[in-house]
């Protein structure tokens, strides 16, 4: 391994950093992440499919997360660049951090405290691929697998992300739906070239995370496909940065203060929808464009007319309990 400087930040560690040819990078942000890090390197380093680099950067961690990584990547016999820079403030920071590190023609994406099957690289390369295959490598295109959900002991919670969710079927995921609701976290996703290239520059002061928005860059402009399968353990312990809720009409109607939370998650929404008329302007299709709009303009509508405009416009869940909440307090 060897250190050098990189664009104001630290390399660390590195080794075959000269990674010409692999197909694949895969970025992982970490954080104070010592407790769960090593048995998620060491899943990536089980891989079946090897035809990677990994990319780490650390946000100024002050636990020992550095150290376990150096002394995992020790004998990591692929090649690796661990950076660590200044804190940027958030997971959503640090990976655009890293989105902008990615030279491969494809890129995935790892939390520091899950685990990957080690079939996750094959399975979601072959996606890419097959999906590149019909649509031209031109076309900017994200995919994402279910995943199982665990806790802090690798408990299964839930066998299925989505079932725990109630995504439904996500062949009917509309644009409009993914403007509400994102239907995958983004540990599960891959996106090729042509998607890093255009969605890269995340408006971070606007969205609520860098996957949601590349979800939402690939609807507008290209292809989002669900891959059927989990391909990882998805850990839920208390101190995610996002951490998923199981979906349950009784719990959310108890809850304190769940209307205050979503109205503010609706403004979120709406800044985060808006972010792309900001960003991308006259390039949006204009049915994208239109539906956009009026997403956004139910933010300064009365009571009963942002009811409709929402029904009207299908800026929906996919599940009763979480519309219901919507419809009550947004």
């Amino acid at each position: 391994m060897t250190d050098k400087i990189l664009m104001g930040e630290q390399a660390v560690a590195e080794t075959g950093a000269n990674a010409d040819g692999v197909a694949c990078d895969i970025l992982m942000a970490t954080y104070n992440s010592a407790r769960y890090l090593r048995p998620m390197v060491r899943s990536i380093k089980a891989q079946r499919n090897r035809d990677f680099r990994l990319i780490i950067r650390d946000d100024g961690s002050s636990d020992d997360t550095v150290a376990i990584l150096l002394d995992e990547l020790r004998d990591f016999d692929l090649p690796v660049v661990l950076y660590a820079g200044e804190a940027s403030g958030s997971a959503k920071a640090n990976f655009t951090r890293l989105l902008h590190r990615s030279t491969a023609p494809y890129t995935m994406y790892a939390d520091a405290d899950d685990l990957w099957d080690d079939t996750k690289v094959d399975v979601t390369l072959q996606a890419l691929r097959e999906a590149e295959a019909r649509l031209g490598a031109e076309t900017p295109i994200y995919v994402h697998s279910d995943a199982r959900v665990v806790n802090g002991e690798d408990a299964v919670i839930a066998p299925s992300y989505r079932a725990f969710k109630r995504m439904g079927d996500l062949r009917r995921f509309t644009f409009a739906n993914m403007l509400v609701c994102a239907p995958m976290i983004g540990c599960t996703a891959g996106s090729n070239r042509a998607l890093n290239l255009l969605a890269r520059d995340t408006p971070l002061d606007a969205v609520t995370g860098h996957d949601w928005w590349m979800l939402l860059v690939a609807a507008v402009f290209g292809h989002v496909e669900p891959i059927e399968q989990p391909t990882m353990s998805y850990r839920v312990h208390g101190n995610n940065s996002s951490g998923p809720k199981k979906v349950d009409l009784g719990q959310y109607l108890r809850a304190e203060g769940k209307f205050a939370k979503v109205r503010r998650g609706m403004d979120l929404r709406r800044a985060q929808a808006k972010a792309l008329v900001d960003v991308f302007g006259d390039r949006l299709p204009a049915k994208s464009r239109r539906a956009i709009e009026r997403f956004v303009a139910t933010g300064d509508q009365g009571f009963i007319a942002r009811r409709i405009a929402i029904l009207a416009g299908g800026y929906l869940y996919r599940d009763m309990p979480r519309n219901v909440a919507m419809l009550v307090g947004a």
